[in-house]
């Protein structure tokens, strides 16, 4: 049995119960049910990666984050970061490669985030609501590198994606590179 204990635009709380057959034994859970989420690394022509200075409110500090963000019931992945790219970074991919997906709280959460790689970026224009709140930052993958091996990366789905990234195209880690 399953009933819906506070539902908001954003989420619900849900509590389930569950049977041995399909939990190992009987119990009830309270979870967060949450729709799908799209993140990518956008990469430009020349190799630099386009990330986000995010304001968020309720840490009360500003996040180094890819762009992304929820998928609208019925939303294909691809229309949905296509129109996260737009509206957060002002480019529109010409090309997406899927990297991966995780989720992020399998205990409490049914959040599943899926990651993309972002090329052939073309410009399009971006809403005055979306600059005030979130500022363009260029890097190369060394400069990305080495804030996530000194852990100033702290959003989660951006340091998995971003590492996802480096590994698949090959940057390597300077403490690699120290040791030959």
């Amino acid at each position: 049995m399953k009933t819906t204990l506070l539902k908001t635009k954003n989420f619900s709380v849900v509590r389930e119960q569950f049977h041995s057959a399909s939990a190992g034994v009987e119990k009830t859970i309270d979870y967060l049910e949450q729709p799908p989420v799209v993140i990518a690394v956008p990469v430009l022509d020349d190799g630099q990666i386009v990330l986000v200075e995010h304001l968020r409110p309720i840490l009360q500090t500003t996040l180094v984050e890819c762009p992304g963000g929820k998928v609208d019931s019925g939303e294909e992945l691809a229309v949905s970061i296509t129109r996260e790219l737009q509206e957060e970074i002002g480019y529109t991919p010409g090309k997406l490669e899927y990297i991966s997906y995780c989720y992020t709280s399998v205990g409490s959460s049914t959040e599943i985030i899926h990651m993309f790689v972002a090329r052939q970026l073309r410009p399009h224009l971006r809403k005055p609501e979306d600059t005030k709140r979130m500022k363009i930052v260029q890097m190369s993958p060394e400069q990305v590198l080495t804030l996530l091996e000194a852990n100033q990366i702290f959003d989660g789905k951006t340091e998995i994606a971003l590492y996802k990234y480096l590994l698949r195209h090959g940057v390597p880690s300077k403490s690699h590179d120290d040791r030959s």
